[in-house]
């Protein structure tokens, strides 16, 4: 997943403004497609022509979320906010969970997780952990360790310890993910699948709901609105 700074700031700042004033506590996820890298059997392609990158504007509020708007044209990507989750290198294949509520930060758990952790999030009530791993599914099919599928993780925050809760099979290559602003739904980008889909936490367990969004290019990188 690349998270850089957007080369057009004003055109996405107008965006966020108008949308945040017109839905006033609405919670709107922001997914920045990519249409000039696809994933095909494992392999880096760059297709001609390329489909557009777009900024799509998801309403999680609704149940199944919607897409708002889609904007297209523009070159991404979103740059994210501070996180109190960090990944590491990805050959150690560890998040490790900071305690930032004293300075300086310390670092009191590493957790251990599938091959290649692409993405991760902090629910906003602090009670759950997400991982998106590739788990080999961005490998090429002659190399023996390829998965077809990558790795979704959910670990609960108890008593300032995370434990996992559950594991689930994900998308090819999947990027990044979000939590809805309730910390009951987790937002996950299938890039080579190009859609998002929303899953559901249930009893500490990650269920599939019918809200698969359907996109036009691979999405590569997720933020929400602040909160």
């Amino acid at each position: 997943m690349r998270l850089e700074r957007c080369k057009r700031t004003m055109p996405i700042a107008l965006i966020f403004v108008a949308m945040a004033s017109n839905a006033m506590a609405t919670d709107l996820i922001v997914s920045a497609n990519d249409g000039k890298f696809v994933r095909v059997n494992g392999i880096g392609t760059y297709p001609r022509p390329a489909p557009s990158d777009s900024l799509a504007i998801i309403d999680a509020d609704q149940h199944p979320p919607v897409i708002r708007t889609i904007v297209e044209g523009i070159d991404h990507t979103l740059q994210g906010p501070p996180q109190a989750v960090a990944i590491t290198a990805a050959d150690q294949d560890t998040v490790t969970l900071i305690n930032v509520s004293q300075r300086p930060f310390r670092a009191i758990q590493h957790l251990n997780v599938p091959a290649t952790p692409e993405a991760v999030a902090l629910s906003p009530d602090g009670q759950w952990i997400a991982v998106q791993a590739m788990s080999g599914s961005n490998l090429t099919f002659d190399n023996p360790a390829r998965q077809k599928r990558g790795k979704l993780i959910l670990f609960a925050i108890r008593n300032n310890e995370a434990v996992k809760s559950d594991e689930i099979e994900g998308g090819e290559a999947a990027q990044g993910l979000v939590f809805s602003k309730d910390s009951q739904t987790i937002f996950v980008q299938f890039n080579v699948e190009r859609k998002i889909v929303a899953y559901n936490i249930a009893s500490g367990k990650l269920v599939e709901s019918n809200a698969s969004l359907a996109l036009k290019a691979g999405p590569a990188s997720l933020r929400t609105m602040p909160r």
